[in-house]
């Protein structure tokens, strides 16, 4: 399903590029933008609907590449792109929409499985979620180039970029790792830019946690943990094995989609990893075979060679995702 949002004309989108901070206008073309929902297919033969959003530069006779831009962390289902669209209430999308679009390319924004659905719960920091999000989100804009007529209609060349920040980053590499390991009789990557993701899970992100440093973000390590259980144990699994019993109680509502991050962290622990058992803290620490240790394993990106022109991107003084990942 699609549904058309607005057109921005290029003096409109100068204009907001001003706002944002002038001097990065390269805009040559219209945008037309809207929003998508998409039949996903599982390897368990289950079917999903997913959704995401589409910004296409107006040109009746060219072709332009796609730009797929995987964006950070939230948590909130609201400020899923396809609900935000390109507005000021989710100004990452807005900045990336207004310059990649406007420039030449058909820029697409997978919501990410769960986001925006409040039936949902968002596998975060699942690799192979976010393959599935962004190879069937490709497959539907091809397939909308063919639904959409007169004026609206636009046309794809076969170059594909990949991009995105933070979760983003890692949501970038994973689906490039995936289409490049699954895909690559249908899609070839012409470039991929991954910025400052949590690549290295089991080896880089715990030793950080491990070493108890100031976390200035931690509500992403219990998005992390509850989505493990929930993704690999399923929706009925006893917090309490796991978490203290305030946190065995509390962190479910907190991750259903209604909170902030920044409403999260105000109400954890100083030390994060405090939400945990002492069992099973000390496990962690002391088993190399720990169901966390495990599910952080599987979804570490390493043990591969990419095939594709690839950028990494990070900060030095990164305090969130440390640049060693990179």
């Amino acid at each position: 399903e699609y549904n058309f949002q607005q057109t921005l004309s290029i003096a409109y989108i100068e204009s907001i590029l001003n706002i944002l901070g002038g001097g990065i206008s390269n805009t040559m073309y219209s945008i037309s933008i809207y929003d998508i929902k998409y039949e996903s297919y599982h390897s368990d033969n289950t079917v999903d609907t997913l959704s995401g959003l589409v910004c296409i530069p107006q040109s009746p006779t060219q072709a332009f590449p796609i730009l797929s831009y995987q964006h950070g962390t939230t948590s909130l289902d609201q400020e899923a792109p396809s609900i935000t669209g390109l507005s000021f209430s989710n100004t990452e999308v807005l900045l990336i929409g207004l310059v990649s679009s406007p420039s030449g390319f058909i820029a697409i924004f997978p919501d990410y499985e769960g986001l925006g659905n409040p039936e949902k719960f968002h596998p975060y920091i699942i690799a192979d979620s976010y393959t599935i999000a962004v190879v069937n989100m490709l497959r539907a804009v091809k397939d909308l180039s063919n639904q959409l007529q007169g004026e609206n209609t636009f046309q794809y060349n076969e170059q594909l970029f990949l991009l995105g920040y933070s979760e983003g980053g890692y949501a970038t590499l994973a689906a490039q790792r995936g289409i490049e390991l699954n895909h690559n009789d249908e899609f070839i990557i012409t470039a991929s830019l991954p910025m400052a993701g949590p690549y290295d899970l089991s080896g880089t992100m715990v030793e950080y946690f491990l070493s108890s440093p100031f976390y200035s973000s931690p509500y992403y390590v219990p998005y992390v943990l509850t989505s493990h259980l929930w993704y690999y144990q399923g929706l009925d699994i006893n917090f309490h094995d796991y978490f203290e019993p305030f946190w065995a109680d509390t962190l479910p509502s907190l991750y259903d989609g209604t909170h902030s991050g920044s409403e999260i962290n105000a109400m954890l622990p100083d030390d994060v990893l405090d939400i945990l058992s002492d069992d099973v803290l000390d496990e962690f620490i002391n088993n190399e075979d720990h169901f966390f240790r495990q599910t952080l394993e599987q979804n570490t990106l390493l043990n591969w060679t990419p095939q594709t022109n690839t950028f990494l991107f990070h900060g030095l003084g990164d305090d969130i995702i440390p640049y060693q990942n990179s």
